[in-house]
């Protein structure tokens, strides 16, 4: 059962966190409040006894050991409220007035002490949240500023420390901050490490959903185009009625298939065989895939017979599947009925430029700054209103980056330039050597 936040007797708002915590992060943050606990708390009571034995003022030590009280008693604060935020406020403010006090006494503006402020965001900052550490940054802003103002009005007593305080307050500042700062330091990478393993494990629990899923989708998928190839076969007369309906149902499969793909690259279980591969075998194989495609839009694929001797080095079945599969089908999505796709290629040093061009609609511009800097798009209807599953651009590139080529975009809107419209996709790959 999950835990409140907020004790229902501490009502106010600025006890409120901004974002709730998991029962495992709550655990953790309650654990660094411990430590941190101890480490400040090793400091106010040092400087509580440098008050009693090295102060000329002995209500600077009641202060001392009052506010250490206080701040040693927050972890069972936290355990009584559930409010991580009061117990860290509590712990903070009892810091603050203790350190405000001690350079009050101990030479105002001047004192060394003051440098503590700085420290108590970062507190604040590591247990909460973003909100609360600003909230602290201008809190002690105020009380270093009320510090100057009370030195520049000379309502301060001189420095009641003496001569051998000064040395133990210098001591204690500067190994007090190595210390602090050095366990910070190692607070955060741990929270690094902490955040890291447990986005691991959500991103495997929904890996594992994802592959469940998928697997139970496409078994139900083969079975009904069983079913409908069996019921073709028996009453031919169906079959135009069917059509639309399988090519539907290839199309989500190929949309699942095409997701369990990305899913088995992007978690290293997909290992590319790395061969020469011949382009002219390649774009013969996706001429005849897309055969059926380009004459219902009476589309023509223009190849230029000079790439056909070309040889690439690639893994052939991601290379024709993932890659010019996607472009090509991409291209027919996107040409209206009767224009022209055209293949081409050209030779830089020891890459090779695929270059597959249409003359269809075209990409905004905004969108294709939204592909160069997140590496996708969002699908859109083509022509024909056909639907597409925004995994083209992003299998390409997941592929060739792998395969240590890389991918160019380049797309003129119909409104902006009718006459150049359409799409340009350039598949840059490494040049296979030379065979006979």
């Amino acid at each position: 059962m999950k835990m409140p936040e907020v004790s229902p007797l501490i009502g106010n708002w600025l006890f409120s966190s901004v974002v709730e915590d998991d029962a495992l992060t709550r655990s953790y943050k309650y654990r660094l409040l411990v430590i941190i606990t101890v480490l400040t708390g090793m400091l106010m009571w040092m400087y509580s006894f440098l008050a009693i034995f090295l102060v000329t003022s002995k209500d600077l030590a009641i202060i001392g050991f009052v506010c250490s009280a206080i701040h040693a008693l927050c972890p069972v604060l936290y355990k009584t409220t559930r409010s991580m935020v009061f117990s860290v406020y509590t712990m903070v403010t009892a810091g603050m007035v203790f350190q405000f006090a001690f350079s009050f006494y101990t030479g105002g503006f001047y004192s060394p002490t003051l440098i503590w402020f700085a420290v108590l965001p970062m507190i604040v900052g590591i247990l909460t949240n973003k909100t609360h550490a600003l909230a602290w940054i201008f809190i002690c802003v105020v009380d270093f500023m009320m510090m100057f103002f009370l030195q520049t009005s000379r309502l301060v007593p001189a420095s009641q420390l003496t001569a051998d305080g000064r040395v133990v307050a210098q001591f204690m500042v500067g190994l007090g901050l190595i210390g602090l700062v050095g366990g910070f330091t190692l607070f955060f990478i741990e929270l690094g490490y902490f955040y890291h393993n447990k986005i691991s494990a959500k991103n495997m629990q929904i890996r594992q959903l994802f592959r469940a899923i998928t697997h139970d989708i496409l078994n139900p998928l083969a079975s009904v185009d069983f079913t409908q190839s069996r019921v073709i076969k028996r009453y031919p007369d169906l079959e135009a009625e069917l059509n639309h309906s399988r090519k539907v149902i290839a199309n989500i499969r190929q949309t699942v298939e095409n997701a369990r793909y990305f899913d088995a690259a992007d978690s290293g279980r997909v290992v590319l065989n790395i061969l020469p591969v011949s382009v002219g075998n390649l774009l013969d194989s996706v001429g005849a895939l897309f055969d059926e495609r380009l004459r219902e839009k009476n589309l023509i694929l223009e190849v230029d017979p000079e790439i056909r001797n070309v040889h690439v080095l690639g893994d052939e079945i991601s290379l024709r599947t993932q890659v010019v599969n996607n472009a090509i089908s991409n291209a027919i999505k996107f040409s209206p009925p009767g224009a022209k796709i055209e293949v081409s290629g050209v030779s830089h040093g020891s890459e090779f430029e695929l270059i597959i061009r249409d003359h269809g609609v075209g990409i905004p511009p905004e969108r294709i700054l939204q592909w160069e800097s997140v590496g996708g798009l969002a699908s859109t209807l083509g022509t024909w209103g056909e639907k597409g599953t925004g995994f083209g651009l992003l299998l390409m590139k997941h592929y060739l980056d792998k395969a240590h080529g890389r991918l160019q975009v380049h797309s003129v809107c119909s409104h902006i330039d009718p006459k150049n419209k359409g799409t340009r996709i350039s598949l840059f790959l490494k040049k296979a050597p030379a065979i006979s």
